[in-house]
């Protein structure tokens, strides 16, 4: 099990709910699938949106024999920081992303990530 980011991953999903997400096949342009990268229970950073608005950034957890990434922790959301989003019937697209909110860089004294939220450089989460 390993934290994993590629390049160019990216496939529908049919996820209705707040549960895992389920990948359903590769989005045409050369893109890679979520099993042909991950093992299962590895961990990515992910972003799964669709057209009625609704969206997630979320650290996924990969399980290989349901091809759904379980929302292991979630960053953001169209239902606010740190909600589960419920998706309705509308197909979605999900890939791997790098989320402002899991982005820490030490060198900055005070990285600003979300409203409210922010990372000193020792690593200790802060609000504001």
């Amino acid at each position: 099990m390993a934290f994993v980011l590629k390049d160019r991953v990216r496939e529908t999903s049919d996820t209705v709910g707040s549960g895992a997400i389920h990948v359903t096949g590769v989005v045409n342009g050369g893109y890679q699938t979520f099993n042909g990268v991950l093992s299962n229970g590895d961990t990515t950073l992910c972003l799964c949106r669709n057209d009625a608005g609704e969206w997630q950034s979320f650290l996924g957890t990969w399980v290989s024999a349901t091809h759904s990434l379980t929302r292991t922790t979630v960053y953001d959301g169209s239902s606010g920081a740190g909600v589960t989003v419920g998706f309705s019937g509308e197909a979605q697209e999900v890939w791997i992303d790098y989320p402002a909110q899991a982005y820490h860089r030490p060198q900055f004294e005070t990285v600003t990530v979300g409203s409210g939220f922010a990372v000193d450089a020792n690593s200790t989460e802060t609000t504001s």
